[in-house]
């Protein structure tokens, strides 16, 4: 009888947990963030994506695309997702948003590794009183080499942005030879980002 009553007891447990397991404040999570994004914008989107507090930003465009652009999605205080902004440049390239970042200091930056025959360009947008975010400025690689994919990787952390240019080489190289390479920017005093150094190896 005390080994059924033991059995009944761990039973009852059991299925008490499982139950409050599967129900569970966890789905809300998961559930908003499944943003859907069934908006007039290019296809492929949620190649990329940024999170910066509330907001969510979401790259959309190929290969092909004519009108790519970074989809700005924020979380507003009633628990709803709304789209604030499309966030395009004129002459991008499919692969425009190809990789993005945010920093808590407001800016976003955008790759196109794909525009100016491959050598690439990285878009910086900062935000405004609005929460909204409009472009600031282009940057480019110190050192432009074709197909050189500047903006391949994009990564800011605080006021230091960091570029990956995979393809690019210096010109004590030989042809052919692409060690490519991290260029290295900062927010300088005048809110404009500043080349400082390459990244790379001999």
């Amino acid at each position: 009888l005390t080994t059924l009553r033991c059995l009944l007891i761990y039973t009852c447990w059991t299925l008490l947990f499982s139950v409050r397991a599967s129900t569970a404040a966890e789905p809300k999570f998961e559930t908003m963030l499944a943003v859907d994004l069934s908006q007039s914008a290019p296809g492929r989107q949620g190649k990329a994506l940024a999170i910066e507090q509330r907001n969510v930003f979401v790259s959309a465009g190929d290969v092909w695309s004519t009108n790519p652009a970074v989809l700005h999605w924020q979380l507003q205080p009633n628990g709803a997702w709304q789209l604030m902004e499309f966030l395009s440049r004129s002459g991008a390239t499919g692969a425009y948003g190809d990789t993005l970042s945010t920093s808590d200091l407001g800016w976003l930056a955008v790759g196109d590794p794909g525009t100016g025959n491959v050598s690439g360009e990285v878009h910086m947008f900062r935000r405004g009183g609005d929460n909204q975010y409009s472009w600031h400025s282009t940057l480019q690689s110190p050192t432009p080499r074709i197909d050189g994919q500047f903006g391949y990787v994009v990564q800011l952390v605080g006021d230091t942005l960091y570029v990956g240019a995979p393809f690019e080489k210096s010109p004590e190289q030989p042809p052919y030879s692409y060690r490519g390479g991290v260029h290295v920017f900062e927010l300088n005093g005048t809110d404009e980002w500043s080349f400082v150094a390459t990244l790379r190896s001999p």
